[in-house]
């Protein structure tokens, strides 16, 4: 990892109070514009995955978000369509080996992205450190530098940011049939083990394990394109069932507010 961090603006917006779910990893996630727009933290930080997708509808139609405490609208620096441009970080970090713990589990994020890019055919995600300063109680921020694809539906961000989470396991596998192995017993231990108890990431997994290889390497199968994104991102679709219903969980559940892609997903998967 190069040794000169990212100079960030940082969003200085104070946050209504965010009502999310209990996240076990306690990772926080923001997307950070492009140069050309600042380099600016696009808003405040969130543990709750789905604002993420919100935003990127808002900066795509103009249409302004606000749900459970998130505002989002055209007077924030806009999310880069062009790159998946992730910044991560958590607030309880007090020692020094809390940091290096998280920058290790931050590489095994990276390992796990990676992987999955090179079985869809996706150029690889970078990782690079941006500079805490001004930020409380933030002793460590990373940022996640990917390829736009990951920027085209809101399942897919969904994705990119639920895997980067999944990294907190710090897995180690050989191959995509190993990992699905590994995928695969870490899910049915979640009944089983104190370990995962209350672990929403590993719950997900009951569900999806099976099927994420799949779905990214079929993306373009599965989503119908316009101007160039998913379409479910222009559909009129309230923003309650947008926001509860457009990650990726929702997507293998073919439980989306997109009928015809439930459709598709359901040929796809069964």
């Amino acid at each position: 990892m190069p040794s000169k961090k990212v100079k960030v603006v940082w969003n200085d917006k104070t946050s209504r109070g965010l009502n999310e779910i209990y996240q076990n990893t306690g990772m926080c996630f923001s997307f950070l514009s492009s140069p050309t727009d600042g380099t600016r933290q696009c808003h405040e930080w969130v543990k709750c995955r789905d604002y993420l997708q919100d935003a990127v509808r808002t900066t795509l139609t103009g249409n302004p978000t606000a749900i459970y405490g998130f505002r989002f609208d055209t007077s924030n620096p806009p999310v880069d369509l062009k790159k998946m441009r992730m910044l991560v970080s958590r607030y309880d970090m007090n020692k020094e080996a809390d940091v290096q713990t998280f920058k290790r589990k931050m590489g095994s994020s990276l390992v796990l992205l990676n992987h999955f890019e090179k079985h869809a055919g996706i150029a690889l995600s970078k990782l690079k450190e941006a500079d805490p300063d001004g930020q409380k109680k933030r002793k460590a921020v990373f940022l996640f530098i990917g390829s736009a694809i990951w920027m085209k539906s809101p399942f897919l961000v969904s994705m990119y940011t639920y895997l980067i989470r999944l990294g907190d396991k710090e897995l180690e596998f050989k191959n995509a049939v190993d990992l699905k192995k590994r995928l695969k017993e870490m899910s049915e231990a979640f009944s089983t083990s104190s370990k995962y108890s209350g672990d929403n990431d590993v719950d997900y997994l009951r569900t999806m394990w099976p099927h994420l290889h799949t779905v990214l390497k079929n993306r373009n199968k599965l989503f119908v394109k316009e101007n160039g994104f998913d379409e479910t991102f222009f559909k009129n679709i309230g923003i309650n069932s947008f926001h509860n219903n457009g990650g990726i969980l929702s997507l293998i559940r073919k439980n989306t507010p997109n009928g015809n892609l439930n459709k598709r997903v359901a040929k796809m998967i069964g």
